[in-house]
């Protein structure tokens, strides 16, 4: 999709290509729910972050904005998946904040 110009009708014919393929229909429909999963998450974990100890709030906070922050710098007419990469391990330890915020809980008093 990222060569010639975009078009309805362009999006419709490689829509058709990617949906005549039942196993890369089935990849990207996994890869989208592992994004939903990860996003759902992070928003999870900062709705926590509201009545979260501090120390909670400090690595889902700090590793959310680096993250968005990569993915800003990222954006724009040169952007390559290559710059977005760095950001997906960053999001899934916040989306594991959100998901098992009483684990985390037990690392940290753990470690600290």
């Amino acid at each position: 999709m990222s060569a010639g110009a975009p078009s309805a009708t362009r999006f419709r014919t490689e829509l058709g290509k990617v949906l005549g393929s039942p196993m890369l229909s089935a990849l990207i429909g996994f890869q989208m729910l592992m994004i939903i999963a990860m996003w759902g998450g992070v928003i999870w974990a900062l709705l926590r972050c509201l009545h979260a100890p501090a120390d909670y709030r400090v690595w889902t906070v700090y590793l959310t904005l680096v993250s968005i922050v990569l993915l800003v710098t990222g954006a724009g007419g040169e952007a390559d998946v290559r710059f977005r990469i760095p950001v997906v391990p960053l999001l899934a330890i916040v989306a594991a904040l959100g998901y098992f915020p009483a684990l985390s809980r037990r690392v940290v008093r753990f470690t600290g």
